[in-house]
């Protein structure tokens, strides 16, 4: 919310603002576990299919 000075010093609401939070636990950076086997990736770079599935959500929420 914004605020601006009220004739009487005090300060008022003057317009609303939306503000859109998102909460997402990433396990260790979002690729280390593979979803499909719930396993830990063999690869040491990670499971990149599995960091597109953390990208997809939080796309699919609009908290991007």
């Amino acid at each position: 919310m914004l605020f601006g000075a009220a004739p009487n010093g005090r300060t008022a609401p003057s317009a609303s603002v939306t503000l859109r939070v998102m909460s997402f636990n990433i396990f260790y950076g979002g690729d280390e576990l593979n979803l499909q086997t719930r396993q830990f990736c063999k690869d040491p770079a990670g499971c990149p299919e599995t960091l597109d599935q953390v990208a997809n959500a939080i796309r699919a929420a609009s908290a991007a």
